[in-house]
């Protein structure tokens, strides 16, 4: 009799921890999406850019950086340009910071920030390890302190 009383608060104690590790394993996802962090969720594009606008990474991107540029005349142009951050924030802050330096009598007025990731296109194509590489070579801060600037539409 001692021992069926036994099994039975055994499986009801065991019931209870898988209860209990089950509420919290909830609570723990919830926290992580909560702050930020992408989930496995297919997600638009618009969607997935404005996720990773918000992260701060551990290690360096490549973000896209389309600007528009008025010069002292007062005409406007539109550019493209890549630069190497951990966020976009900051990739935003070293395009500014930049400019100040290279082109004084310019200003900045809008600029819109995207992540390149493999479902990036550039210029309407898929990247693969030529257009990585090209990338690479073009993207600021690098060794010849250079920002290349493309035309863009």
């Amino acid at each position: 009799m001692i021992n069926i009383e036994l099994k039975q608060a055994r499986i009801l104690r065991a019931k209870e921890l898988r209860k209990k590790n089950q509420l919290s394993y909830n609570k723990y996802q919830r926290e992580y999406r909560s702050e930020g962090y992408i989930s496995k969720k297919n997600l638009s594009e618009e969607q997935l850019q404005e996720k990773f606008r918000k992260i701060k990474f551990d290690y360096s991107q490549y973000w896209l950086m389309d600007f528009t540029e008025v010069d002292k005349f007062g005409k406007e142009s539109k550019f493209k340009c890549i630069i190497i951050a951990r966020s976009a924030k900051f990739a935003e802050f070293i395009l500014k910071k930049k400019y100040k330096e290279d082109f004084i009598l310019s200003k900045l007025i809008s600029i819109k920030t995207s992540m390149i990731n493999k479902k990036s296109k550039l210029n309407n194509k898929d990247l693969s390890v030529s257009l990585w590489h090209d990338v690479r070579q073009c993207a600021f801060p690098n060794y010849l302190n250079i920002l290349f600037k493309h035309h863009g539409n």
